[in-house]
């Protein structure tokens, strides 16, 4: 895991939702995580979890995520809810 951004507010306890995105062509895709919080703030996404700030990003080949979603990724290209 190469974590290429973190939030100085970054805490497990805070990320509410996970989101991937495959990079790279087969047979070396690399698995781009973004870590998000809840939205806190008024307007469309308030109190939604996982619609909020970015706390994290990291690259990963993609051991940690679930074969579904790492095939589901794959095949559609943009990001893919995680958690």
């Amino acid at each position: 895991m190469r974590v290429t951004y973190q939030a100085p507010t970054y805490s497990p306890e805070l990320v509410t939702g996970r989101y991937v995105r495959c990079q790279g062509r087969e047979p070396n895709f690399v698995f781009k995580v973004v870590e998000t919080a809840t939205w806190e703030r008024k307007g469309q996404f308030f109190g939604q979890p996982g619609m909020g700030y970015t706390l994290r990003e990291y690259e990963t080949p993609g051991t940690e995520i679930p074969a579904d979603v790492r095939t589901q990724c794959i095949a559609s290209k943009t990001a893919t809810r995680w958690e």
